[in-house]
């Protein structure tokens, strides 16, 4: 059994156990979360890559992309501010470059196994050392 089996099931019995007590909305959640749940159980372990290099992710991706950045650059100077607009953009846009160059299996296997490029850090450090110390560049760049 796997993770995404455990969560239907875990679902189900919830739903089971409540479902005359809570609402056509939440009852309607559950299922779908359920039917989802259900086939990504199914999945072999080139499906993910698969999945993802369908393209139906490529908007969720980006728009984490942006809250990632808007985190990143929180603060009330008008330079961080306008500095976060223009990375923002520029980020979203080789965040959609990207999606299309490359498939799912080459951005988490590829060469360097997913660490960041020395370009990368240097682009980040420069970009964000008025809004961000060391320690928390560190961080950023480890995570």
């Amino acid at each position: 059994m796997n993770g995404y089996k455990m969560q239907a099931d875990s679902y189900r019995k919830v739903l089971d156990r409540d479902r005359s007590t809570m609402e056509p909305e939440v009852i309607e959640s559950m299922e779908r979360s359920i039917r989802v749940f259900e086939n990504l159980a199914d999945f072999e372990p080139e499906d993910k890559y698969v999945a993802f290099d369908s393209s139906m992710f490529n908007d969720i991706f980006k728009g984490y992309v942006q809250k990632i950045i808007d985190e990143l650059c929180e603060d009330d100077e008008d330079d961080v501010m306008e500095a976060a607009q223009k990375i923002r953009s520029r980020v979203t846009g080789k965040a959609t470059a990207i999606l299309d160059r490359m498939n799912a299996r080459e951005a988490v296997l590829g060469s360097g196994a997913g660490l960041p490029s020395r370009r990368y850090i240097k682009l980040i450090s420069r970009l964000h050392k008025v809004s961000m110390s060391r320690d928390e560049k560190i961080l950023f760049i480890a995570a």
